[in-house]
């Protein structure tokens, strides 16, 4: 499970990879609107992130991401058990 101080910068690293091919720099500001990411960019986002911390995320909630930040932050909380579907 990644769930130490890494998991910022590989979460990035995920939607680098799936929707600019590391061409572009993604900041967690970043609004996920902004960057063109559709519902299958993000399903596909979202399930390579649970497979490296072995969390789930519902549909309901990563359709609720507003920025890359909420991502990570969602993430975080998973990992430190303090989630309570805050999204």
């Amino acid at each position: 499970m990644l769930c130490n101080q890494n998991m910022k910068k590989k979460i990035i690293d995920i939607i680098e990879e799936t929707i600019c091919n590391g061409n572009e720099k993604i900041l967690p500001t970043h609004k996920i609107k902004d960057l063109n990411i559709d519902s299958l960019d993000m399903y596909e986002i979202i399930m390579k992130i649970e497979e490296i911390t072995e969390t789930e995320v519902n549909t309901e909630q990563f359709m609720e991401f507003e920025t890359i930040n909420d991502i990570i932050e969602f993430f975080e909380k998973t990992c430190k058990g303090d989630n309570k579907n805050e999204y």
